[in-house]
Parts: structure tokens; sequence; C-alpha cells
């Protein structure tokens, strides 16, 4: 079974990343080890002190942002910076593995509510779960009440289009398909969803420039992978990866994490570890970079002054974090450098997740405030990154938890921008230092990793250390950088290239029962956001799930 250097029975793995898609790749090998009745010994090296990725919770206080005294009042609440929810009705994996580990129940609804709204602060439309029938804004309504059923017709035609498009079919390029032809592109959607649609209409091009450029444009350059040049160019394929299953079904079931996404992570690691014994065991590291060394028949690990060898290594990391993780040795050099072309060819943009009461991010009018507050792009903007506001009472769904919910409860804001400076440094929130003032419910919720860094009073999540912007006022200031792969043509084919390495790689390990070839095809794996659809946690459960099928496949 083994390669390794102290020849087992143990398959010895390194994984490299502790994110999600790290330790979803450990939960996976563990429970088919078990089923297969296999000895694993699984190590997952995390660079950052915490794990999980792009995720990030923080306690501010709010009564400091009314004016109230320190000391005088206390107003406590808790934000995710970065993941912050999914859709159980289309996330199959992670429900199954949250009921698993008994972090099911901390999933709760979120109000499910979006407005869009233009540079001037106008409100363009309002919709979502619950929006009443009599809402001015409201999408239902907008041009008499034509542009939402187009927006149904053009959504379904974009999807019935997923499994048959090339990476080169541009968001731009289908639109303009559907202005050139409307009915060809659209009839059969409408017909489908019975819909009726004057093709003849004069209106009708216009209506569908607003359809893209105040509804489909604007909620794709608020998709975390957004190409900053602009939505027009991605592949369709790349906002309907996002679509079909944070947005997916019938019914979606829209859900944020208690207390913080840090918190599913946490449980997730705890129970590997709890679960681990004398035939499958998880050891996790966190706090220094590792590098790996990959050879023909094995790799070498070189993680906190010592080096140890391992039959197989999983890289879960950012493509640029494995490209400076990797070297490979003379027999492997031209597998590295096929590699590193296909790494190098994922480009990422970076952004600032901040946690603040400055309403100027938001449309003008508060009574048009949803949970996710989308900026239309300008029409002559050529730079337009990531961009979302999130109001943090509505995604904890305030309304139905009378306990946080009451009369002058400051509303507080999530935004993503590409530049701290546009929210102004009073207007943002401080990461609360110290754990002396949390109410034990409260201190007894949130997670660990956030308990630990309030003691410290050193705020070291995210990538803020390699990332410093703002000077010294701003680092206790409640913020986080996060970098995230752009799903450009060129990432898309990235994902397909490294596919065939993986499954090249896990056809002659099946081939070989358990053995490596030749170094042409040595024991490396990649998984991870960049590796698969749009790198929305269900899709790196997804993946994991297969990686354990390659590594344990009798």
């Amino acid at each position: 079974m083994s390669n390794h250097v102290d020849a087992d029975d143990v398959l010895h793995v390194a994984i490299i990343g502790g994110g999600i898609s790290g330790l979803a790749s450990a939960y996976y090998l563990m429970q088919r080890a078990r089923h297969l009745g296999a000895r694993l010994d699984i190590h997952v090296f995390e660079a950052k002190q915490t794990l999980g990725g792009n995720a990030d919770t923080v306690v501010v206080d709010l009564a400091r942002s009314t004016g109230e005294e320190a000391g005088e009042l206390s107003y406590l609440r808790w934000a995710d910076l970065g993941v912050n929810d999914a859709n159980l009705a289309t996330y199959e994996r992670m429900q199954r593995a949250m009921e698993d580990v008994g972090y099911l129940d901390h999933m709760r609804p979120l109000s499910d509510t979006k407005c869009c709204f233009g540079p001037d602060g106008a409100t363009l439309w309002t919709d979502g779960a619950g929006e009443c029938a009599d809402t001015a804004t409201g999408l239902a309504h907008s041009e008499g009440g034509l542009l939402a059923p187009l927006i149904r017709a053009v959504h379904r035609a974009a999807m019935d289009l997923r499994g048959h498009i090339t990476l080169d079919y541009t968001c731009d390029r289908f639109f303009q398909d559907c202005l050139d032809d409307p009915e060809g592109m659209l009839g059969e959607a409408a017909r489908g969803l019975g819909i009726a649609i004057d093709w003849a209409c004069a209106e009708l091009p216009g209506r569908i420039v607003r359809a893209r450029d105040h509804y489909y444009y604007p909620r794709i350059a608020a998709m975390y992978f957004a190409d900053p040049d602009g939505p027009g160019g991605m592949p369709l394929k790349a906002p309907l990866e996002y679509f079909r299953l944070q947005e997916g079904s019938e019914s979606p079931r829209r859900c944020y994490f208690d207390h913080g996404s840090q918190k599913w992570i946490e449980t997730l690691a705890a129970n590997l570890e709890a679960r681990s014994d004398g035939q499958v065991s998880v050891s996790i590291w966190t706090g220094e970079r590792a590098q790996v060394r990959v050879m023909g028949d094995a790799v070498e690990v070189m993680h906190a002054g010592q080096t140890r060898l391992f039959d197989l290594c999983v890289m879960a990391n950012h493509a640029d974090d494995a490209m400076g993780a990797l070297s490979f040795d003379t027999a492997t050099a031209a597998f590295g450098a096929r590699v590193g072309r296909i790494l190098d060819s994922v480009r990422y943009a970076r952004s600032y997740a901040v946690c603040h009461t400055c309403a100027d991010l938001l449309p003008d009018e508060p009574g048009d405030w949803r949970t996710y507050n989308i900026a239309a792009r300008p029409a002559d903007a050529r730079y337009w990154p990531y961009h979302i506001n999130y109001v943090v009472n509505f995604h904890q769904n305030d309304d139905a938890h009378p306990q946080v919910c009451h009369d002058g409860a400051p509303a507080y804001f999530v935004s993503l921008v590409d530049d701290l400076r546009a929210i102004p440094s009073e207007d943002m929130l401080d990461r609360v230092a110290g754990i002396s003032t949390l109410p034990t419910s409260l201190r007894d919720a949130i997670p660990a990793s956030t308990l630990r860094q309030m003691e410290a009073g050193e705020f070291d999540a995210g990538y803020r250390d390699p990332l410093q912007s703002g000077g010294s006022e701003l680092q206790n200031k409640a913020w986080a950088a996060f970098k995230h792969n752009v799903l450009d043509a060129s990432c898309m084919q990235a994902q397909v290239d490294i596919r065939i390495l993986n499954e090249t790689f896990a056809q002659g390990w099946s081939e070989g029962e358990g053995r490596v070839p030749c170094a042409a095809v040595p024991p490396l794996l990649f998984v991870g956001g960049w590796t698969h659809g749009a790198g929305l946690l269900e899709q790196c459960m997804e993946q994991a799930e297969e990686l354990s099928d390659w590594v344990l496949p009798h």
C-alpha cells in the first residue's frame, strides 16, 4: 500500500492548506478508509494561525458607534468578514457532513433579499423572499411588470446553455445574441416558463440591455470570483456555476453560520482529531508554511524545521501559494514545469472586507436597504472589482431573534471593497480586544480562534500580514484582506488541465495497486476553490469526496 521509506501498511498523506478543501479532503479520506478498512496517517498543514481560508469572524461593539461612552453601555455583535452563507437546498454534501459532525443545527435562515442601486445612490430594484407586493422598488413592478419575466427567461435560457458552450462564449456575447435574435435565444425558455413576451415590441432591446446592465452585470460583479475588468469578458459558464448552486432549486434555503463560519471549520477540524485512532489519524498543524519537494514515488514536506516523507501530497491551497510551496527533483522536473504553467495561468484579485457603520456605501433610501446591496457599474468605468455591501442585521435575520432585535438597535454593515480608504476610518468598527466584557453565552458560542485573537489583542486572520494597508490606526479595526481567483477563461482552462493531471495520477495509482507507475506521474494531487467550478463550499466538498475515491479506489 505504501511507498513510505518506513515501509508499512499505512498510507501517509500530506494535505497543504487548512481551508474547507483541505479539511474536507481529510474528512472524506477518513470516512473512506474506515469503510474499506485501510490505514491512513493524514497531516494537514496550514500556513496561517487560523484554519478556514477565507473565513474570519469578528466581534464588534456597536455601542461605541452610537456615541455611548465605553464601559457605560456595551452592545456586542459578531460578523463574518469572509465566507458567510450557504444554500442548504443544493449543498447536499456539506449538509450531510454538518449533520455527521453535529453542526447542522447552527445553520440559521437568513433574510434572502437584494437591492441594486446606481452610481448616484438611487435604487434600481429590490427583490427577494418576503418582498412586499406593493413595494414600489420591487423588481416585479419594474417597467410595468415586464422586466422580471424577461429576466426569468434570460436566466432559463442561459442555464440551458450551460453544458453546450465553450469557454470563449462570454457574457457579452450571450447578451449580444439575445439582442440580435431575442426570440431565437429566449423563446423556448419563455414558453417553458409560461411567459408571454412580445418579440416585436420596440422597447424589447432596451429592456434586454437593462436586464444586462441593471441586473446581471451588477450581480456578477458582486460575486467573489468576478473579473475586475468587468463581467462582460467572463465566460458565461462562470456565473452559471454560482447561480446553479448558491441560488439554485425552486426554493433556495439560504442560511448563515450562527456565530461565524469559523465555528463550522473548527467543529469539522475538532471532529477529525477526536475520531483519530490507530487505524486512521488526522493531525493538524498551523502557523508556519510547509515546503513540498516532489519525487517520483514520494514527497518530502519541510515544516517547522522538520522534514517528513509522505506517500502522497494533496495541494489544497491557492494556486499561487501552491507554486511557492512546491519544488521538484530532477526526475519530476518536466512534470513540475507542466504544473507551473497551469498554476501560473490562475489570476488573483484582492479585496478588503470591512465591518462598519458608513451608510454612504448603501442606497440613499434606508427603506430600500436589503441583506445584499449591490452597486451598478458606472457606464464609464474601466475597472470594477468585486463589490458588495451586507446589512448584517438582515443577514443574521434579526427580526427572527427578538433578543437582539429591539428599538434603536444600530445597523451595521460588511462591505467588500478594493481600497480600505473607501470607508472612513472613524466609521470602521473596532475588533473587540479582551474577553472580560463578553457575556458567557457569546463567549461560549463564537469561534475559538476569534476568542484567542481577542484575548491576545492580535488580529492575524485572513491575509492581513502580507497585505497590511492604512497604517497602525487601522490595525485593530474590523477588517480583513482576502484574495480570490478570478474565474476567467484561463482559470477555467486551468481547471480542465489540473483535472487531467489528477485523473492521470488516479488511474496509475489504481492500476498500480497503490504505487505510482513512473516519475512522470508523481504522487501529487490538487484540490481547492480554484480547481473546481466557482469554488463554492459545496463544490469544495464535492471534489474532496472525489479525491477520496482517487486515493482509495478499492
